[in-house]
């Protein structure tokens, strides 16, 4: 427990923190290798020299865990808010004859990432975009609740894609007990410098409202995945609740969607992650 901290607090302060402490994987089928490094999916890659220490950890993730939502082919994919490109490198060992667009605001990761995609872009998402051609997959990961305004900045994301494309999506959930609990018993929240309560979001979402947020644009989610349920004390308070909290225990919804006419399933299931 850290000192000077109620149970309640140190708890919190434990789910609050989930983004810097993702569990490196040793799924060898699913390597890659940028630069001289075999990376495999799950790990984590060093930022560009430039980069600041939160920097070289908030932006250089494997975002394997959307492998079950990936389309069966992709030929032009964009990374929005990539980071150094890691995951787009990952992608490009999925589908080695695709070309990767990278969109990203920190001018410190471009050495980094023109090695990982093979388009870089450093833009303000808030501002006028590049063109970057008919994506068929689009990736917008922890990117919209930064962002001025999410709604019209996926308009725009739409207008890029082909009529069959993929967006896949993930957002925190502020509903998580680490924000909902303490609020409850406590009566207050905390920004951080990481994680839900990062202090440049601008804009909070729990289930519902990321799902609308996709909907809203013409959108219609086809498969999805709870974060944060797999470790053994989240699972435990799963199982021993039933499932009837499991929204209180995922970090972050991500799901696919695409264009609202070409999804035809009426239930949406939601996997973990």
């Amino acid at each position: 427990m850290h000192d000077g901290l109620s149970a309640l607090e140190a708890y919190s302060l434990w789910g609050s923190q989930w983004i810097i402490r993702r569990r490196i994987r040793s799924d060898a089928a699913c390597s890659t290798k940028i630069g001289n490094t075999v990376l495999k999916s799950g790990d984590i890659v060093e930022g560009s020299k430039g980069a600041d220490t939160h920097a070289s950890k908030y932006y250089t993730f494997v975002r394997s865990e959307i492998a079950p939502l990936l389309p069966r082919a992709a030929t032009r994919i964009l990374d929005v808010g990539c980071g150094v490109g890691a995951t787009s490198a990952w992608l490009k060992s999925l589908y080695p004859r695709s070309h990767t667009v990278g969109l990203e605001g920190n001018r410190a990761l471009l050495p980094e990432l023109a090695r990982n995609v093979d388009e870089p872009h450093i833009v303000d998402l808030n501002g006028t975009l590049p063109d970057v051609g008919a994506v068929d997959l689009v990736l917008v990961l922890d990117v919209l609740e930064h962002l001025v305004n999410p709604e019209e900045f996926l308009r725009r994301i739409m207008g890029t894609m082909t009529e069959d494309g993929t967006v896949i999506i993930s957002l925190p959930n502020v509903a998580h007990f680490s924000v909902s609990l303490r609020l409850f018993l406590l009566g207050r929240f905390d920004y951080a410098d990481a994680g839900i309560l990062d202090r440049t979001h601008l804009h909070f979402f729990y289930r519902d409202s990321a799902l609308n947020l996709a909907r809203g644009v013409g959108l219609e989610v086809e498969k999805g995945l709870m974060a944060g349920l797999l470790g053994p004390k989240t699972r435990f308070v799963d199982r021993l609740t039933l499932g009837l909290i499991r929204d209180r225990l995922t970090k972050q919804y991500i799901f696919s969607a695409r264009r609202k006419q070409l999804v035809t399933q009426s239930v949406l299931r939601w996997g973990t992650a």
